[in-house]
């Protein structure tokens, strides 16, 4: 018995295109041909598809398949799938979690894991900037910057909005005021995450991670707004007799 190509793809439950590509990758060897021209698949040409399209069902890529049948460990690559499987599984267990934490809390979708529980008052510069520090700072550090927003949020609600809506081109007097209000935040974030100013901990450089720092705020903030972090961080420094630094870090980012 033989069958025509369309025939051999019904029978294997695929496509002739498939059957095709099959031939293209080297996976299915040319049948004869008959004497009008169409070719002649016969057992073993059903037999080598259906062991294809098993594999492939598997999750065995085409290209990995001529490795799967030949002589040697035709388990290795299972196990190799297998645990190529189980990092997907996980992975996607994470982030159906994440996405059950944004649908319940109604978080933004641009909401930093982790923060969802807290999105409703941030900002999208605080979100932000929250994305930018997860991506800068350890998982331990992120924790306590978290902490700092939440602490904002109950104990700052009229400095964040101040701060928040200090425009571009604010007076003197506005952003002497300002900075005045800001101070008592700083000291407390520096008094209760002494590793702000002792114990870097970040996943990148210090140069590297200083730099992001810096440029994320220089476009995110305005300058009246850079103005009052600058000159807030100043005194609450030269106060505890730190370094001078303009840097604020999460340190200012987070409370206001």
């Amino acid at each position: 018995m033989v069958w025509s190509t369309s025939q051999l793809a019904q029978l294997a439950g695929t496509t002739v295109n498939a059957v095709r590509h099959y031939h293209a990758l080297g996976l299915l060897a040319e049948p004869e041909r008959q004497a009008n021209g169409y070719k002649r698949y016969g057992v073993q040409h059903l037999v080598r598809v259906l062991q294809v399209r098993r594999l492939s069902d598997l999750g065995v890529p085409l290209s990995k398949i001529p490795d799967a049948v030949a002589d040697g460990d035709p388990h290795a690559l299972l196990r190799d799938l297998h645990s190529e499987l189980e990092a997907s599984i996980q992975r996607l267990e994470r982030v159906r979690d994440e996405v059950r934490s944004l649908l319940a809390h109604g978080a933004p979708l641009d909401t930093p894991t982790g923060f969802e529980g807290i999105a409703e008052g941030m900002t999208p510069t605080d979100r932000s900037l929250a994305s930018i520090f997860a991506q800068v700072y350890d998982d331990a550090a992120m924790a306590d910057v978290k902490e700092m927003f939440e602490d904002g949020q109950r104990g700052y609600q009229a400095l964040d909005a101040a701060f928040e809506a200090l425009p571009a081109d604010a007076g003197e007097p506005e952003r002497l005021a300002l900075v005045e209000q800001m101070l008592p935040a700083l000291r407390e974030n520096l008094d209760r995450y002494p590793w702000l100013l002792t114990e870097p901990r970040t996943l990148q450089s210090q140069p590297l991670a200083q730099s992001v720092l810096i440029e994320s705020m220089r476009a995110l903030y305005n300058e009246a707004q850079l103005d009052v972090l600058a000159r807030a961080m100043l005194q609450v420094m030269s106060d505890i007799g730190q370094p001078i630094s303009v840097d604020p870090g999460p340190a200012g980012a987070a409370p206001p």
